[in-house]
């Protein structure tokens, strides 16, 4: 990826202590034009503000080349809801397959090396193959209902199984850690009365011990709120959800030494330690984007375009007969460049006459420089590793490939 166009981050003294509440002593930097930088620290954490009216222009995000392709099927396998990637040192990637529950490994070419896993509740089986997450030699594979996590050998043998305890968060990510692991996950609470229930969807951090014992919730990060309303109907009462549907869920990555999370309508980033600290908290206002109604509509189809069954688009027909929201999804998903960067999935704004290949703001996390880049149209990102990126393509049939291209 090219380094030009670089754009630094301010440190607004003025705005860290007004969301702090107790401004420091603030160290002026030198001036340069619309790049004048301040340096606040309030109450420990450092607030970082690039106040541009809009992003800088897109740079691509590869050198054009297609190191890996891995077809939909093969001797051995069908690509079938893909939900992660891994990647090793040696060029192999390891693919979650949650239609036939299979951990897929590949040699750099594209070859099946071997599969791990399959459909079932035995050990090593999977319901629900939500992701796998490398550490080590090994790879950490989340089974999403029953809260267990499958721990697979370099050979793709069964290390260990880990049930997580029963806990009021469901994780959804999980990372492991120095003495166990990371996750996040929703959570929901709310008053119920007779005509309506109104309800507060949350998403929680949580700390698990390598043997799954839950060590509490590390941080509470903001979520939505969410109304079930209530239908009377001769079989009883009915429960229609109704919310906004641009901020379901929050986002968040873990790049190995910090947590960053970032809910869908707001636009900054909060930076966390692995005990939940928040450090630093890195705002780009240009993300901030009005719901006006044509934003809107495309929003509304292209959530309906991605639902699946007919159960899924009636979610969605509910949720966009509900309150409307005062801005749209300022990030999409966030995902680790190393240690200090994170690359931020920026909104696709294609059905409203906006830019059809998609867009990521990299953001460094001690610096605070950002860039955007474009990626191929239809590739969607899942890894990102020193020398590629690795993710999915969908064709004209909704068909998977995944697909590797160069730096």
């Amino acid at each position: 990826m090219k380094a030009r166009n670089r754009v630094a981050l301010l440190l607004w003294g003025a705005l860290a202590g007004a969301a702090c509440g107790a401004g420091g002593d603030s160290a002026e930097g030198e001036a340069s034009g619309p790049d004048r930088v301040e340096r606040t620290d309030s109450g420990g954490v450092e607030l970082l503000t690039w106040t541009a009216e809009t992003l800088p222009d897109p740079v691509p995000g590869t050198d054009g080349t297609e190191r890996l392709r891995i077809a939909p099927t093969g001797p051995g396998w069908a690509l079938d809801g893909v939900t992660g990637i891994a990647a090793g040192e040696d060029g192999s990637v390891v693919v979650a397959n949650r239609g036939d529950g299979f951990l897929l490994r590949f040699e750099a070419d594209g070859s099946l090396r071997g599969r791990s896993g399959g459909l079932g509740e035995g050990p090593g089986e999977f319901t629900a193959l939500f992701g796998v997450e490398p550490r080590g030699d090994t790879l950490h594979a989340l089974d999403f209902l029953p809260r267990r996590v499958a721990v697979f050998g370099p050979d793709g043998a069964l290390v260990r199984t880990v049930t997580l305890e029963a806990a009021g968060v469901r994780p959804l990510e999980l990372w492991p850690v120095e003495g166990g692991y990371l996750s996040v996950g929703p959570t929901t609470v709310g008053e119920v009365s007779e005509e309506l229930r109104s309800a507060q969807r949350r998403a929680e951090v949580s700390r698990w011990s390598a043997e799954g014992r839950h060590e509490g919730v590390i941080a509470d990060l903001p979520g939505m709120e969410v109304w079930f309303q209530g239908i009377e109907t001769d079989q009883g009462a009915v429960m229609t959800m109704v919310s906004p549907i641009v901020s379901h869920r929050d986002r968040e990555a873990f790049t190995g030494r910090w947590l960053v999370t970032a809910h869908t309508a707001a636009a900054h980033l909060d930076v966390r330690r692995t005990d939940g600290t928040l450090v630093r908290q890195i705002r780009i206002p240009a993300l901030e984007r009005p719901s006006t109604d044509v934003a809107w509509q495309a929003l509304v189809d292209a959530r309906m375009a991605d639902a699946e069954t007919p159960g899924a688009r009636q979610i969605v027909r509910d949720l966009a007969e509900g309150p409307r929201p005062a801005t749209l999804p300022a990030f999409g998903r966030l995902l680790p460049d190393g240690e200090t960067r994170v690359w931020v999935a920026l909104p696709d704004d294609a059905a409203a006459g906006g830019p059809t290949e998609p867009r990521w703001a990299v953001v460094d996390l001690e610096t605070g420089e950002l860039q955007v880049v474009a990626l191929p149209a239809g590739f969607t990102l899942r890894r990102i590793t020193p020398d590629r990126l690795l993710g999915v393509e969908r064709d004209a049939f909704d068909v998977e490939s995944v697909v590797g291209y160069g730096r």
